[in-house]
């Protein structure tokens, strides 16, 4: 295998450094959701987890099969995506 220092998109230890904070995200995510019982409060701390993924200048943003929108009124919207995988 081929080691390099660089990726497209920066070093391989900034890469490493947005993966684990993404793993520390979602493992901050999965304990507040474990200590939930209440679907609806379940679904209001995914909610609230989505909105802060969306930067905030942004009127739309896509990623991992979700789509955010912002309304005029500031209001976060979001709607699953269809995907291939889903149809098999």
């Amino acid at each position: 295998m081929v080691e390099t220092n660089h990726r497209a998109s920066g070093t391989v230890e900034a890469h490493e450094l947005r993966s684990v904070a993404q793993l520390r995200m979602l493992h901050a995510l999965a304990t507040r959701l474990n200590a939930l019982d209440d679907v609806d409060a379940i679904g209001e701390a995914i909610t609230t987890e989505l909105k802060t993924l969306m930067p905030e200048d942004a009127k739309e943003a896509v990623g991992h099969g979700v789509r955010g929108r912002r309304s005029k009124s500031g209001a976060v919207s979001f709607e699953l995506l269809q995907t291939e995988a889903a149809h098999a």
